[in-house]
């Protein structure tokens, strides 16, 4: 008797453990599908609910975040096509999370073109993707001072995975201002973003800063991106480190060459901080003041201010040898930039040596040497590119002929 007694409250105590032990097993992350392009916020954060307050409730993006922030684990967020305006404040993420859209040219995050508040800001020692979306149209005024137009992230890790980064403005740091952490990017594109701020201190970094974070860039762009110094990104802080694998920075202009040595055509300024670059096309100068490395076969037009002299390397490349085709929706899922099969970044000579990513920033294989930059030309891709380096192409063949001498 004594015994089955014995058993028996061996048994319920192992099921008082056990059902002790599963209760202290925080939820499972949760799944949140945004089926609203509106900005209202969660009515109760941390009920596992993604729903707006009212009889018509709905998934906002707010509203998602709002609900993934008081989670515990990485919850994930999916938006459908079309474009989500985020008003005053800015949307915060604090707690790990994946945000994914269904591509660049079809989800867009945008500014609803107040003055006084950037897109998001990521918070410390949390793990936070964003995929296939746009962010698009933040542009705190100058006089407020703030950096990072679209995002701010303070010592987080963050993965841009064909993230479009397009026309934001910040008094720094236009589109990206990353203060500490690792952060990865896979064939992402930055565009059109303005560090707006003056004098000595103001408008660095147009299109990414670095300010003591490990960046590491596969496979993606900067074009047409403006600062008064650091056109297209900034490496700054001690501790800062860049690395461009296979990238593409193309017409990302200083507009104020006086300040620390810029140039009007201006890629990339260290000051601090070090830089490492494999395989990637630089059109544009470079600003390097700290530690420098490259694994070679990088190509520069004009100069070589970006480059070591590694073999591979292509200093002095003129512009027009570079036959590039306009930024533009060439396959993929961002915009790039088509090398004609006539430009010298198509396999390139001596330069067998670096790697480079199996797949190119619109998901293609790379063949053979692999070409210079994010975009790798296949055997059927149309030549692109315009024949006037200055855009003086009209495409009218009789326009040429009537200006001919008779």
């Amino acid at each position: 008797m004594h015994t089955v007694l014995r058993d028996s409250l061996a048994i319920l105590c192992t099921l008082l453990v056990t059902s002790v032990l599963l209760c202290s097993v925080p939820a499972s992350a949760l799944d949140f599908f945004v089926a609203s392009n509106g900005d209202e916020g969660d009515a109760n954060p941390g009920n596992g609910f993604c729903s707006t307050p009212g009889p018509i409730a709905v998934c906002t993006f707010r509203a998602a975040v709002e609900e993934a922030n008081a989670l515990p684990g990485q919850d994930r967020i999916f938006l459908g096509a079309g474009t989500v305006t985020i008003g005053a404040p800015e949307i915060s993420i604090t707690d790990d999370v994946l945000i994914e859209g269904a591509g660049a040219f079809q989800t867009v995050l945008q500014g609803d073109g107040g003055d006084s508040h950037r897109g998001l800001s990521i918070e410390e020692n949390i793990d936070v993707s964003l995929v296939d979306l746009t962010i698009r149209g933040f542009n705190p005024e100058p006089d407020s001072h703030l950096a990072g137009g679209a995002i701010k992230s303070r010592n987080a890790d963050i993965t841009f995975a064909g993230v479009w980064i397009d026309s934001n403005s910040a008094y720094n740091c236009g589109g990206v201002l990353l203060e500490g952490g690792h952060v990865l990017i896979l064939s992402s594109t930055f565009t059109h973003n303005v560090a707006s701020g003056g004098g000595v201190e103001g408008g660095w970094g147009g299109g990414l800063c670095t300010e003591g974070a490990d960046v590491i860039a596969y496979n993606s762009t900067f074009f047409g991106n403006s600062a008064q110094l650091g056109g297209a990104i900034l490496v700054n802080q001690p501790g800062a480190e860049l690395t461009l694998k296979s990238c593409t920075l193309v017409d990302n202009i200083d507009r104020s060459p006086s300040i620390e040595g810029g140039a009007d055509d201006s890629a990339i300024s260290q000051l601090n901080g070090s830089f490492d670059s494999r395989k990637t096309l630089i059109a544009g100068t470079c600003h390097l003041l700290g530690s420098v490395t490259s694994d070679g076969g990088n190509l520069q037009s004009p100069g070589d201010s970006c480059l070591l002299g590694v073999a591979g390397d292509q200093p002095n490349v003129p512009r027009h040898l570079l036959a590039l085709g306009p930024i533009g929706d060439y396959g993929g899922k961002v915009p790039t930039m088509l090398p004609d099969s006539t430009s010298l970044a198509v396999e390139p000579p001596l330069s067998m040596g670096p790697a480079c990513p199996s797949l190119d920033a619109r998901g293609l294989p790379r063949v053979g040497r692999c070409d210079v930059g994010a975009v790798e030309r296949q055997l059927l891709d149309f030549d692109v590119a315009t024949i006037f380096v200055d855009g003086f192409e009209t495409g009218n063949t009789n326009a040429w002929s009537s200006t001919s001498a008779p």
